[in-house]
Order: structure tokens, then C-alpha cells, then sequence
């Protein structure tokens, strides 16, 4: 618990706090603003018809002309300031004035039950917690990966013929060579970069050619999916219901040069 230097209550706090010594200009200006109603900063600097050069002479007239029962000075606002306050108070006090807020009252506030903190049962509740969890098993994401294994099947609801041109040429392109692979035939080894910007279907294709793969693996009796999916990064891998290539190659994941001790 401390103490903190706290000022009158007003309706409006703020920061930073000038000195007429030594900012005038600015403290002049701030000045006007928490007593006069303006559209425009510069309307601060006229009073009727007359119109000042600086915030400074409109602050020094506004002091001669106009009457404003809360115009005083920093000093004395600190002067006649309370420094019993802890953080029990703030607390409190915030709490006192989101109850001013529209059905924030006991009598109307209805409390909805899928807005957290908005319950009483999550006010009352200890989060202290939230944050702290105990050292992991060094086997946790190996068992995780035993017992939740990830589903990597390859779906897609889409057609060739619903294909763009340059995604069914590559299509057919592959789906002839795994026929000509499935029918024994002496083919050589079908290399295909494949590439573009975000959201040119490179997925969407990835998807149905694997599915198409997978179908004509199982109506040839073959159990094992023919195609494997990797990818760099987690993401990519799970737009494709693939892999990381770490994990596929089983790469280690470290600092420095940790990859110069795989073998």
C-alpha cells in the first residue's frame, strides 16, 4: 500500500501539468480549455469580437472579464489535496462510476452470462492464478501427439471442372502421371514447382488433387495414401492437412547451429 498526491475531484483530469512560469503559452491554453466550451482551438483566443494573438492574452483577459468559480491555481489545487488515498479507494471509485453507466445499476444491470467479467460469479472469482503453470513433461507433446493424433486426411468438396486453366493443366497434368504409375508403365519422375500469390487457389488445387490421389490409391488397392503434404510453418501446413517438414523429417528445433548435429 502507498500513498498518492490526489487532486479535487472534477470532471476532467489532465496531463501534463504546466507551470504559468515557465510554459505560459501552454499553461494559458490549457487554461481556456477546461473552462470554456470551443469547436475549434483557435476559437479559445477570441472573446466576442475581440480576437487575442496568443492563448496568454486570452488567458489574461478571461481572468479580468470572466467569472469561473473552479478557476484556480495548480498550487493551490495541490495544497487542498487528500494524500490518504490507497488502491482500495481507486478501486472503488472506478467501480462507483462505471455504475453511473447506462443499466450498469443493481436495479436494471442484467448480467450476460457469455461477456466475461461481466458476471458477479467472475468479479468475486481469485484469478491470481491465471499465468502460472507448472514445468511441462519433456514427453507432454509426444503423448499429446499419441493420444489427439492430427487428422491429415485430404478433403475436398471441389471438381476439376470447376478448375481455372492453368490449375486443370496442372491437375491433369499429375492425376495422367499416377495413372500412367498405376498402370506399370515405365514414367520418369514428374518434378513441378508450384507457385503464386495469396489466394490463387494453390491450396484449393494442393486439396483436390490429393483427394483424387488418395481415391485412385484406394480403388488400385493401395492402403497407403500416395501423397504426403508439408509445409515451412504451421500455418501452411495446416491449410494443406499437412505437416511441418520438421516434423516430417524429424529436424531438430534449436538455436546456433543445433542443425549441424543432425545426422
Amino acid at each position: 500500500m502507498h500513498e498518492r498526491l490526489r487532486a479535487p475531484e472534477r470532471v476532467l483530469n489532465y496531463f501534463p501539468v504546466y507551470k504559468s512560469d515557465e510554459q505560459p503559452e501552454d499553461y494559458a491554453r490549457v487554461k481556456l480549455i477546461l473552462h470554456h466550451p470551443f469547436r475549434e482551438i483557435s476559437a479559445l483566443k477570441q472573446f466576442g469580437d475581440t480576437r487575442f494573438d496568443s492563448f496568454q492574452e486570452a488567458y489574461e483577459y478571461c481572468r479580468q472579464a470572466c467569472v469561473h468559480e473552479a478557476m484556480r491555481t495548480i498550487k493551490q489545487m495541490f495544497e487542498e489535496s487528500d494524500t490518504s488515498e490507497d488502491d482500495e479507494d481507486v478501486a472503488q471509485s472506478w467501480e462507483a462510476l462505471a455504475r453511473q453507466l447506462p443499466n450498469r445499476d443493481v436495479a436494471t444491470h442484467i448480467e450476460d452470462p457469455d461477456r466475461l467479467g461481466d458476471r458477479q460469479f467472475d468479479r468475486e472469482k481469485d484469478w491470481m492464478h491465471v499465468g502460472r503453470y507448472p514445468d511441462l513433461n519433456d514427453e507432454f507433446w509426444e503423448v499429446m501427439k499419441t493420444d489427439f493424433p492430427a487428422d491429415i486426411t485430404a478433403r475436398s468438396s471441389a471438381s476439376p471442372e470447376g478448375l481455372e486453366r492453368k490449375q486443370r493443366q496442372l491437375f491433369d497434368l499429375i492425376i495422367g502421371h499416377y495413372r500412367s504409375v498405376l498402370a506399370g508403365e515405365n514414367t520418369s519422375q514428374l518434378l513441378i514447382n508450384l507457385d503464386g500469390r495469396a489466394g490463387t487457389g494453390k491450396s484449393h488445387v494442393i486439396m483436390l488433387i490429393s483427394a483424387t490421389l488418395d481415391r485412385m490409391a484406394q480403388s488400385a488397392g493401395i492402403d497407403k495414401p500416395p501423397v504426403v503434404r508439408a509445409a515451412p510453418t504451421g500455418v501452411a501446413a495446416y491449410g494443406i492437412s499437412g505437416r511441418t517438414l520438421h516434423s516430417m523429417f524429424r529436424l531438430p528445433v534449436g538455436r546456433g547451429n543445433a542443425v549441424d548435429n543432425f545426422h
